[in-house]
């Protein structure tokens, strides 16, 4: 996080070193993207702690709804961040490959949950 994300929140061009002309113009939106997206990898290792163990589930519960609600707004900004990249490729085939994995598996343990078809 530190050496690779957290530069781009310099707000600075010359932060963005070789990268500049491909994210610069769309630096908001991957601002959003880095800081929607490290808070479920962040979030993700604790809700297994707390939903395993059975301790705290209020706590769960509402760390669960924060990983829902960052996800739901990191996956679109993965997407549009991949459709919109200037050189395409193999980058933006994974970043909405990621993008469309992340929101679907997340999107299933939420069913799971609404039916509590909880194991």
């Amino acid at each position: 996080l530190f050496r690779v994300a957290f530069p781009y929140f310099k707000m600075d061009r010359a932060h963005f070193g070789a990268y500049g002309d491909y994210f610069w113009p769309r630096r908001f939106e991957l601002i959003a993207h880095i800081t929607t997206g490290t808070i479920p990898l962040l979030i993700g290792p604790l809700q297994l702690w707390f939903g395993e163990r059975m301790h705290r589930m209020g706590l769960h519960r509402v760390l669960g709804r924060i990983y829902v609600g960052s996800i739901a707004v990191s996956s679109p900004l993965a997407m549009y961040l991949s459709i919109t990249s200037p050189n395409g490729g193999p980058y933006a085939m994974g970043l909405f490959g990621g993008a469309i994995a992340w929101a679907l598996t997340t999107g299933m343990a939420v069913v799971a949950i609404l039916y509590q078809n909880i194991q």
